[in-house]
């Protein structure tokens, strides 16, 4: 489902932000501080739709297409992790916000993690899920009991 199929969903705001040249799509609900939402691979905002309005009850709540995904534009080159990261810049201006929580999945927590670590300012919190940042050795940042250690994965 794309982002014209989606409009008529209630309370849900459709945008597209200039970044680095190119537009990303966004879809907006919600009031309070911002919380941007950012997909795996090869996801789109839409895999957030069941859970924004509850995160909307509380936060202004942005999910974001990512560059070659969903309703953003398809550039030729700029696919690397840091270069992603940094499209997060124009979401915050586009949206006024100085800074933000910022919640990731699969792909996505490899740019929210590179985003966070270059702007450390701009993210107030980072949550990370099912990713293992690549050149970071999961157990050597999660730290966990031998006894449940099992359980994660």
């Amino acid at each position: 489902m794309n982002g014209s199929d989606t409009a008529a969903m209630a309370g849900f705001t459709h945008h597209r932000i200039a970044a680095c040249g190119i537009e990303l799509h966004a879809v907006e609900a919600g009031a309070g501080p911002l919380l941007v939402l950012v997909s795996g691979w090869p996801q789109t905002w839409y895999s957030w739709h069941k859970i924004m309005p509850e995160l909307a009850r509380h936060f202004r709540v942005v999910a974001v297409d990512l560059p070659g995904l969903g309703d953003s534009d398809y550039p030729k080159q700029g696919y690397d992790t840091g270069s992603i990261a940094l499209h997060l810049d124009a979401v915050l201006e586009a949206f006024g916000a100085p800074d933000c929580i910022l919640v990731t999945h699969d792909i996505g927590a490899w740019i929210g993690y590179a985003y966070a670590a270059r702007r450390p300012q701009r993210v107030r919190r980072l949550v990370l899920m099912d990713a293992a940042i690549p050149g970071l050795v999961p157990m050597e940042v999660f730290r966990f009991a031998p006894e449940t250690v099992g359980r994660v994965w």
